[in-house]
């Protein structure tokens, strides 16, 4: 029985070990561990690097297991403002890896708020669910999905937005259920 007992008892702390949220403290942010990451607060991204960097991110998500990002109601603000004569060019979060999750919040004032890219050459990503998220502001593409596949748009919302969702080479598709559309450019879809 106590054998039992502590097998339970293992069990349960390794599972709570793994239900471990991470706050996000401050930008730029680097995510390379499996978790669930949240906001606090409303965070902004100012670049302050002179000369600026050519595309600079507050939040890279680089990880070799599944990420959830949870905003938690609050929202990622970014430069969208002149840097060196010119737009910046920044990112608001870099998705390099599969399985990656972002929800509950809004993202604002980046060139693209999303941007998932595969390694070159390397798998196509997929698994990345964006769900109940909020775009504006972004002066290329609120969601930018290269080299992704089987991934999920969730009620998100970019009536806001100039650009919302650039598709390029997903060679299975992804998917798009119950998002508001109202932009200027709302879906661009671009095949081999």
């Amino acid at each position: 029985m106590k054998l039992h007992t502590l097998a339970l008892a293992l069990i349960g702390a390794s599972l709570s070990a793994h239900a471990v949220e991470i706050p996000i403290p401050s930008l730029p942010a680097t995510i390379t561990k499996p978790g669930t990451y949240y906001f606090a607060a409303n965070m902004y991204y100012a670049v302050t690097v002179e000369p600026a960097p050519l595309s600079p991110v507050a939040i890279t998500v680089n990880s070799t297991g599944p990420v959830t990002i949870d905003l938690r109601g609050f929202s990622l603000s970014g430069p969208n403002v002149s840097i060196n004569g010119g737009k910046s060019t920044a990112i608001g979060i870099s998705i390099q890896s599969s399985n990656v999750a972002i929800r509950n919040g809004s993202i604002v004032g980046f060139y693209n708020s999303i941007l998932a890219t595969n390694p070159n050459p390397g798998p196509f990503l997929t698994g990345t669910d964006l769900e109940k998220l909020v775009f504006s502001g972004a002066d290329n593409y609120s969601v930018n999905l290269n080299g992704v596949d089987s991934s999920v748009i969730r009620d998100c919302d970019f009536t806001q937005a100039q650009a919302a969702i650039y598709d390029y080479s997903s060679q299975t598709g992804n998917n798009l259920i119950n998002d508001l559309m109202n932009s200027s450019y709302p879906i661009y879809v671009h095949s081999n």
